[in-house]
Formats: structure tokens, sequence, C-alpha cells
């Protein structure tokens, strides 16, 4: 018995005698499709893993954004204090410079 012969028999089709060629395509398609399915769930199963990492730093990333937001707003909130002290403190300057005027201008006269 030689191979070709092998295969045909292995088949089990008396009836039906396909090439020996026919059947060892269809096992060499199966065996094809079999790897490219394995292929392709790899695939997927690095895509995945690539996937949650990405999401896993895009929820560190959101983190830390928030935290620098809210201190964004406590420096502007700040900036804001310092910003009205200084005009309270200007305004006060104006008034002891007005005020020092008006005393070096009525004790000239």
């Amino acid at each position: 018995m030689t191979g070709a012969t092998a295969v045909g028999a292995v088949t089990g089709s008396p009836g039906r005698h396909a090439p020996d060629g026919i059947v060892i395509t269809r096992w060499n398609l199966a065996l094809s499709l079999f790897i490219s399915l394995a292929v392709l769930a790899g695939f997927y199963s690095l895509v995945w893993q690539r996937m949650n990492a990405l999401h896993a730093t895009q929820l560190t990333l959101v983190d830390r954004v928030s935290r620098i937001e809210v201190h964004m707003t406590v420096l502007q909130n700040e900036m804001t204090a310092l910003r009205e002290e200084m005009h309270v403190g200007f305004a006060e300057v104006r008034e002891l410079v007005r005020a020092g005027r008006a005393d070096g201008a009525t004790g000239a006269d």
C-alpha cells in the first residue's frame, strides 16, 4: 500500500473513490484553517492584553489629570485672594500717599 492509497483507505468511503490529492487537500485545508484560527486567536489575545494595558494607562492619566485640576483650582483661588490683597494694599498705600501729600501741603503754608 502506498502513501496515497493509505490516505484514501483512511477516508473509509468505499462507494466514493475521490482522488487522493483531493483528500490530502481537504486535510491540508482543515489544518490550514485550524492554524489560521489559532494564529487569529493568539493575535486577538495579544491585542486584548495591549488594550487592557492601554486602559490601565488611561485610568492612571485621568487620575493624575484630576489631581492636577484640583491643584490648579486651589492655586487659582490663592491667586485671586492674593490679587484682592494686593488691590487692598495698593489702595491703602495710595491713601497714605495722598494723606502725606495733604499733610505736606497744609504744613507748607
